[in-house]
């Protein structure tokens, strides 16, 4: 499945019919469904952007290609993985990992490292393969 009718499809989850329009109080839900994780900034932006009857399905796509392009490269990740990777093997240590994540502007909460912790399964050394976490992150078709 192509990228827009992967889009297209989430945008039909929320309207009855493709010429409708996505209320703005259901943006945040839209936008999660199609992958992207929207800081308050973002969801703000494109809050004011919509008009009053709703975010149509073109302007759905454009934030998402402008989302897109911020979006971390699977290249860019596996590099900063290998530097969290104490001694540059090809696992990062997952005490690591979950430290890494509970800290910073973006800090998860713990029910979310606690789900990450869950999905990762590190193994009997606590340690978890860079390529295995790649592979969670990014669908084969990217």
């Amino acid at each position: 499945m192509d990228y827009k009718n992967r889009l297209s499809k989430v945008f039909q989850l929320f309207v009855d019919s493709p010429h409708e329009t996505v209320h703005v109080d259901d943006l945040y839900k839209l936008f999660s469904h199609a992958g992207f994780s929207l800081t308050d900034k973002a969801l703000e932006k494109i809050r004011q952007s919509c008009p009053e009857t709703g975010l149509s399905f073109s302007e759905y796509l454009i934030h998402c290609e402008e989302l897109q392009k911020n979006e971390i490269s699977k290249e860019e990740l596996r590099q900063c993985l290998e530097s969290l990777s104490s001694d540059k093997s090809d696992t990062v240590d997952a005490n690591t990992l979950i430290n890494t994540l509970s800290t910073g502007q973006y800090a998860l909460d713990e029910y979310e490292l606690a789900e990450i912790l869950r999905i990762i399964n590190p193994d009997a050394n606590g340690k978890v393969s860079i390529m295995y976490l790649l592979s969670l992150i990014y669908s084969k078709d990217q």
